[in-house]
């Protein structure tokens, strides 16, 4: 578990592979959630029906043990998004981030067994966003995002993206989904089971009114806090606020219809809004997917669709949705509104393959309208 009254550390501290919670400067020491494993992890198992594109990611230098975990989400059939700071060796001196990427080779990655036999999938290749210091005053990473490119692609559903931030409304219940050892039984080492926050959280856009602070942010970043007072045991029976050790990368997520959800942001640290450490003010803080610059470069690399608003869709089976003002697809049920929608001339959008819609978000209850 983090420290609690962790202290703000000023000065250099480098990340090591074997070696102790690494810090940035300004951050405080209960601030990471990403601690170095001492001991090896049983995989993890992501058979959670909800889930089955939960990730997780172990980092192996060694080529077989263990030595760090993180969580993430595949967004693509060959494409996991996580934390860029999970794929990193780094520094931090006078504000400033130096880094060196980890080989790809020594990264392993579980879906579970469900499906997929427990198989261990490996990297091809690892991307990583601009990953910088924030802005002054609020530390945290910024464009704290990576993508894994796996060398051969699964039969899981992909989690969708939210593209816009229609959706991406302050005080909107959140949900993570993650790896972490919140309760430290695995010392603090990342847990062997997917872990899914219940709805204890809200989103807050630029996370204004955090760290004694009304100061927003302005770099894409969003956070999740607590929406209710809990203390001891019913804060833990709720399902955790925070997430913790293992869970750096993990999706959080907005809820759609059927039980379908959407990932709004990739959860890179945790912070506390008060002065002590405690489940009351457990703050997620994370990289946004509908930042404009972000969604661009996450659509760049894994080649998933654009959703314009207003846009018109089609399938291969000339299924038609039209796209709303939050990037999700919502069908078109009936030539009339087809008709009303092209006399009012909104575009037509070339034919997509089946695989290319199934990554794209969609209300299946909410039908399009003229």
């Amino acid at each position: 578990m983090p420290n609690p009254g962790g202290s703000a550390v000023h000065h250099l501290v480098t990340r090591r592979r074997l070696g102790a919670i690494a810090l940035v400067a300004g951050i405080t020491a209960s601030s990471w959630i990403h601690a170095p494993a001492a001991t090896a992890v049983i995989h993890a198992k992501s058979d959670n029906p909800g889930a089955p594109w939960a990730a997780l990611i172990e980092y192996k230098p060694n080529g077989h043990t263990p030595e760090e975990i993180c969580s993430g989400a595949l967004v693509a059939r060959t494409w996991v998004l996580t934390a860029a700071h999970c794929v990193i060796d780094y520094s931090v001196v006078n504000h400033q981030l130096r880094y060196t990427k980890r080989p790809a080779k020594t990264f392993g990655i579980y879906f579970g067994s469900r499906g997929d036999d427990g198989k261990q999938y490996r990297a091809a290749d690892i991307t990583i966003g601009n990953i910088a210091l924030s802005e002054q005053g609020f530390e945290h990473f910024d464009n704290d995002v990576a993508l894994i490119h796996l060398t051969k692609a699964t039969s899981r559903d992909p989690l969708w993206l939210l593209q816009r931030p229609g959706l991406a409304t302050t005080g909107r219940t959140t949900r993570g989904y993650g790896f972490g050892d919140a309760d430290g039984t695995n010392q603090g080492n990342g847990s062997q089971t997917l872990r899914t926050q219940r709805d204890t959280n809200r989103l807050l856009l630029n996370c204004a009114g955090i760290y004694a602070s009304t100061h927003p942010t302005s770099d894409g970043v969003a956070c999740a806090t607590p929406k209710q007072v809990l203390s001891g045991a019913d804060a833990l029976n709720a399902g955790y606020s925070l997430l913790t050790h293992g869970d750096s990368g993990a999706p959080v997520t907005l809820a759609l219809d059927h039980g379908n959800r959407v990932e709004a942001f990739v959860l890179s640290l945790q912070r506390t809004g008060g002065p002590a450490y405690d489940l009351l003010n457990v703050i997620n803080v994370g990289e946004t997917v509908f930042n404009q610059a972000t969604a661009a470069w996450i659509r760049h690399k894994t080649g998933i669709p654009e959703a314009i608003p207003g846009h018109i869709v089609r399938g291969p089976s000339d299924k038609k949705w039209l796209v709303d003002d939050d990037g999700i697809l919502r069908p078109i049920t009936s030539h009339s509104v087809m008709s009303c929608l092209r006399d009012h001339h909104r575009p037509i959008d070339p034919p997509l393959s089946k695989r290319k819609i199934a990554l794209l978000p969609t209300w299946t209850s909410k039908k399009a309208a003229c």
